[in-house]
């Protein structure tokens, strides 16, 4: 369910119209063109999502879609 909801939120922000495509290798720079500014729409869209604080350690260390789903679930833990 969490994978689900993070595929949607990318998706959503990527302008995917397909939320299945979004698959954890895919790198938020390289594969799918965010910008910082992005980054932190995301951030903030999943902080508001999970109800969650993302710290910006994590933020930074984010670089593709797995690791923003692991920083998700330490989270939520």
């Amino acid at each position: 369910m969490i994978y689900k909801k993070l595929q949607r939120l990318i998706a959503e922000q990527c302008g995917l119209d397909d939320p299945d495509e979004v698959d954890c290798e895919l790198d938020f720079e390289d594969d799918l063109g965010f910008s910082d500014f992005n980054m932190v729409e995301l951030s903030v869209a999943v902080e508001s999502e999970f109800d969650i604080e993302l710290t910006d350690e994590q933020i930074a260390s984010i670089k593709n879609v797995g690791d923003l789903l692991d920083a998700i679930e330490e989270n939520l833990i």
